[in-house]
């Protein structure tokens, strides 16, 4: 449930609908980097209103709040988001029992891929045709055929 305020809404857009996830995305990083120095082992996470109040002096104390519980209510349905990945190892306490985004069965976003990938080492010839291909794709070709290869952007 959204508890901002509309005049908070209508005189910062950083609350408004359209921007209300990176704002609430960009309050928690800089609260979960400082509680991951202060104290990783910590079951709960603090320093939310710390950060408010530095990004938005001009809020009221009753402002602080509902923008708190806001984020901590965002956040209880956020919490699988990759953007957090970071965050799981730094912050066990808080991210435990999170379920997987994959073991979810959600499809995650294409750029999303493991801190360590298995990469092998293509053959020589493999590893030209792979630089060829995205040679083509940077100057705008469409499709490309011959002998070996068929590839369409």
């Amino acid at each position: 449930m959204d508890r901002v305020s509309n005049k908070l809404r209508e005189t910062n857009k950083d609350f408004s609908n359209v921007n209300r996830d990176k704002t609430y995305s960009s309050i928690l990083m800089l609260a979960m980097t400082s509680q991951a120095k202060r104290n990783p082992k910590s079951k709960k996470l603090m320093g939310i209103k710390k950060v408010i109040r530095s990004k938005y002096p001009q809020m009221t104390t009753r402002e602080v709040e509902r923008v708190q519980d806001n984020i901590s209510d965002w956040l209880s349905t956020h919490k699988h988001e990759p953007m957090f990945d970071t965050f799981r190892e730094k912050l066990p306490n808080i991210f435990h029992g999170t379920p997987d985004p994959v073991d979810m069965g959600m499809d995650l976003p294409f750029d999303v891929a493991p801190a360590n990938p298995i990469i092998e080492e293509p053959a020589y010839e493999e590893d030209q045709t792979i630089v060829f291909v995205r040679q083509l794709r940077d100057m705008g070709v469409k499709s490309f055929k011959d002998d070996h290869v068929e590839v369409q952007f």
